[in-house]
Formats: C-alpha cells, sequence, structure tokens
C-alpha cells in the first residue's frame, strides 16, 4: 500500500536552541525518501540497501519519527561535536568573512597581472556584497572574450560548509602561485590562464557565513540556509533555481531545511549568480560542498539521465580516477531527489557541464589537517573541468604517443614517439638534477616497511609488489633536492581492496626529518 504524507507549512520559531544531529533513517520506499528530504533531511550518504545518513534539525526529526520511518541517532548534537572539534580555533581554523576579503584583497595585490580586484556581483539579502573574483592572463573583469572558455568555482553556497570555501580559495592560489613557472604545475596553470577565463564566489552565502561566525565563532555554527528569515530561519539557496523549483527534494515549509523560498529566484544571493551567467556564459560549472566524498551532474530534480549523459561519464571517470576517488553521478540517483538546484540551473538554462563536490568524509567542520588533504586532492578535479572546458560535450582521455627508449646520453639527445591520432600537440619537458629511480625487483629496497610486506601474487614491473597487510606504513628513508621553480614527479601504480567509508591510504612526504609530514595523495573509497 502506498502511503502519502504530508507536511503542514508551520512557521518557524526563530530559536538558537535548535539541534541538529547525525542519523542513519531506514526509508522503505519512494515515497517514505521524498517525505525524508521534504522534511529537511541534509542527505550524507546513501547505501546500498536505500538507508542514509542524515543531518537532521529539531523539527525534521520530529517529522519523520512520526511518520514511522525509523531513525537511530549517531551523532545527538552535532553543533557541540563540531565545537569540540574546533579546539577553540576562531572559525574553527577557517577564515571570517572579513578574512576572506582580506585575503582576496592580498591575492590580487600579489598577482595583479592575472587577477582582477575582486568585485561585487550584487549584494545578499542583508546587503553584504558577493564578490567574484576573475584569474587569468585576460584579467579585466569586464571582459568576456568568445576564444576564452568560462570556468566557473564556487563555495558556501551552504552556511555550515567551510571546507568548500577553502577548497575554492586553495585551486584560486594554486592557479596563480604556479602560474610562469617550469615543471608539471607550472605548465598546467600557465596553459591554464593563457587560455580560459576563471571565475571564483568563495563566499556564496555571506549573510549565513557571518551568522555562524556571530554564533559560534569558535566554529561549528549549524545555519545552511540564507538570512532571509521573513518566513522562517532562511531559504536554502539550493533548492532556490528555476530549474524544478517546486518539485520533490525541497520543501514548502519556512522551518525545513530545504525550504525553496516563495519563488524561483526569489533571493537576491541567487539573482546575482543567475545575471552574472547569463552575461559570463558558463561552460564548466563547479559549485562545492561538503561533505560525502561524492561527484555529482544532473538532472537532481527528476530521475532522468541528461541529454549528454556520455559525456558527463566520460568527464566523470576521468575526474574520479585522477582525482576525487570513486564515486558519481547524477544528483536524484546518486543520493536522493533535489530540485531547484544550481547544476540543473546552468545546465539547462546556459549548456554548462555542471558539477557539484560533496568534499571529504568526516563532516562539516573537518579539522585543518583533513582539509589541507582535501584540497590537494580537490584541485586536481578542478583542473580537470578547466582543461576540459575547450571540449565540453566531447571530453576524452587523451592517447598517449609511444616514446622510445633513449638511453644513456650525452650532452645531445633525440627523443622519438609516435603520434597519437587525437592529439593536436605535444609537450617536451626536460628535468635535470635527478639520478633516482626506485623500481622494486623483489626486495624492499630502500623502503622500510612496517605492516607490510612483499607479494608476487599482483605486480607492475618487476617481479614483486608491496602489500598492506591491513595498517601500517612503508617509508623510503631518503632525500630529493626539489627546485625552487618546480618540476619532478613520483609515480606509483596503487591496488586497493578496502571498505566504503572505512579506510584510507595515503602517500605523505616529510621536508625535515620526520617532524611534519604533509599529503600528497590518498586513495581510499
Amino acid at each position: 500500500m502506498k502511503i502519502l504524507f504530508t507536511l503542514i507549512t508551520v512557521i518557524a520559531a526563530i530559536a538558537s536552541g535548535n539541534n541538529y544531529s547525525l542519523a542513519h533513517i531506514f526509508p522503505t520506499d519512494d515515497h517514505e525518501r521524498a517525505f525524508v528530504v521534504e522534511a529537511g533531511a541534509d542527505i550524507i550518504h546513501v547505501y546500498e540497501d536505500g538507508s542514509a545518513d542524515a543531518v537532521l534539525d529539531t523539527s525534521a526529526e520530529r517529522w519523520i519519527r512520526n511518520a514511522g520511518i525509523p531513525v537511530v541517532t549517531r551523532i545527538e548534537d552535532l553543533q557541540r561535536f563540531y565545537e569540540i572539534q574546533c579546539s577553540g580555533k576562531t572559525m574553527g581554523g577557517f577564515m571570517t568573512w572579513d578574512e576572506i576579503q582580506t585575503w582576496m584583497d592580498d591575492l590580487h595585490a600579489t598577482y595583479p597581472n592575472i587577477t582582477s580586484p575582486p568585485t561585487s556581483i550584487g549584494d545578499t539579502y542583508e546587503g553584504r556584497p558577493q564578490l567574484v573574483m576573475k584569474i587569468g592572463t585576460d584579467n579585466t573583469f569586464t571582459n568576456d572574450d568568445s576564444t576564452r572558455p568560462n570556468c566557473w568555482y564556487d563555495g558556501l553556497i551552504h552556511a555550515r560548509e567551510g571546507a568548500s570555501m577553502q577548497n575554492t580559495c586553495s585551486f584560486m592560489e594554486w592557479l596563480c602561485s604556479n602560474y610562469d613557472r617550469n615543471g608539471y604545475c607550472g605548465l598546467v596553470a600557465t596553459y591554464v590562464l593563457e587560455n580560459r577565463d576563471c571565475w571564483f564566489l568563495p563566499c556564496y552565502n555571506v549573510d549565513g557565513w557571518v551568522y555562524n561566525e556571530t554564533t559560534s565563532p569558535g566554529g561549528g555554527g549549524m545555519q545552511r540556509k540564507n538570512m532571509n528569515w521573513t518566513l522562517g530561519d532562511g531559504v536554502d539557496l539550493n533548492r532556490n533555481f528555476v530549474i524544478g523549483w517546486g518539485g520533490p527534494g525541497s520543501s514548502g515549509s519556512p522551518g525545513s531545511e530545504t525550504y525553496r523560498g516563495t519563488a524561483p529566484l526569489s533571493e537576491p544571493e541567487n539573482i546575482n549568480v543567475d545575471a552574472f551567467w547569463a552575461t559570463y556564459l558558463p561552460i564548466e560549472m563547479h559549485n562545492s560542498h561538503t561533505y560525502g566524498d561524492m561527484l555529482l551532474f544532473p538532472w537532481g530534480y527528476k530521475d532522468d539521465p541528461p541529454t549528454h549523459m556520455s559525456a558527463y561519464q566520460t568527464q566523470g571517470e576521468i575526474m574520479v580516477q585522477w582525482a576525487t576517488g570513486e564515486i558519481y553521478g547524477p544528483v536524484a540517483t546518486t543520493i536522493y531527489i533535489a530540485s531547484g538546484g544550481s547544476v540543473d540551473h546552468s545546465y539547462d538554462l546556459y549548456g554548462s557541464m555542471s558539477w557539484s563536490y560533496e568534499i571529504g568524509f568526516t563532516g562539516f567542520w573537518p579539522n585543518l589537517d583533513e582539509v589541507t588533504r582535501l584540497t590537494r586532492r580537490n584541485l586536481r578535479g578542478f583542473l580537470v573541468t578547466a582543461l576540459l572546458a575547450g571540449c565540453p560535450l566531447d571530453p576524452h582521455v587523451p592517447e598517449v604517443p609511444v616514446l622510445e627508449p633513449v638511453g644513456l646520453v650525452g650532452n645531445d639527445f633525440t627523443v622519438e614517439w609516435s603520434s597519437a591520432p587525437t592529439a593536436s600537440s605535444y609537450g617536451l619537458q626536460e628535468i635535470t638534477g635527478y639520478d633516482l629511480i626506485v623500481d622494486d625487483h623483489g626486495d624492499s629496497g630502500p623502503f622500510i616497511l612496517n605492516g607490510w610486506s612483499m607479494s608476487s601474487e599482483q605486480f607492475h614491473s618487476g617481479t614483486q609488489s608491496y602489500h598492506s597487510n591491513g595498517s601500517g606504513t612503508m617509508t623510503w628513508d631518503s632525500y630529493v633536492t626539489i627546485p625552487a621553480d618546480g618540476g619532478g614527479r613520483i609515480s606509483f601504480w596503487c591496488y586497493y581492496n578496502i571498505d566504503n567509508g572505512w579506510e584510507e591510504g595515503a602517500f605523505e612526504y616529510s621536508p625535515n626529518s620526520g617532524t611534519d609530514w604533509y599529503y600528497l595523495q590518498t586513495f581510499c573509497r
């Protein structure tokens, strides 16, 4: 028997005592799943059996329990949990709104030839500017060169998702600091900034971020929506866009975390962004969230594949294989239906290849070590969107030319390769000053093994590979000099079979004999 649920629209009480919990929910069919989202659950992860982890405020939890849907509480008071985790740092270690503005000003002052001044595209509900910065060798904000595809990146459309802002800012800084340098990073950053116009809105929901800063100055604030409290406690800006507005996966109740507002584009923040997109059409649109370790694309408002499903699958595969993990797909089928979202809007109205990152798996307010790991991993996904903006509806994995071995050489030597038919050009990079290649042939080589062993079951070169016994480390106890202007590469082949959401491997380096360690790459599910 199908059961219909109806939510009664209630004027939400504006009270600081609203509690947020992390819960495991067990809906049994599509009707119960739609009800869960309409009630205001912020879905974090969906399991194969259809159950889901979700963030619930007090009213959402009450509605879901009263509907008879089983709920198991994992963390009773999320805000308190995050406040403890943030360890009393100002804004949990994230930048405040004033610091974001200062940071953008400083970035422009440091790199004036490849950045525009931070420029307001309009004011928020409470009258604060939404600041956008253009990064590229054509750094005049009002220029829109049709030969340079536009790439859009934003964070903090939901005000409690600080890592989305930090990831966006880190990519901005990476592009600027690597421009016109040697090495792989320098070549890629220079190509992007000479051939793309990259636009960044690191703090979309400024008012909500300031509210969290005011109520929870040590971090952990749980305000998600904007500050239009005319009817309730704000509007979910990611349910307020035109395409699919008012459909399932959003709520008409002002007290719900997914309240969609009184009409499509009712909120000034979204009016500003939509007007900007209409003028500077984004070829690739990248919207960042936390959390769930997922890469999402249209559709969100309906359970249908997008028109360019093949292109999305190809580009998505490139992004997750190179950067972000393994889970990607349409919003509606990968998590739950969500109507009125920015990815559907920019894809349907402006033809953008539209993406939404759900960054990380440890919560809305991860510690700074986790944020560093996430930014280094996800910037590669951002790079894919920037690079593929030149072929948005025909992304492809480029074929690799066959390189003939060079062998021992003197001062002059010739490199020969066979052509790959899909490549239009090649780049040859010479790296000097290196005299170390590690290729294992059956012993542990230069590594100190702790919890690892040698295995001949699988290998890429030689006759054996390193095999993890579940946990531990393998340490290369040696040193290599990295040129100040960049260059060099460390690469390895990795095969893993680990439980989803529970286990993780990492590749780290220490510049000071093991005192501090920094992530270069992680691999997890």
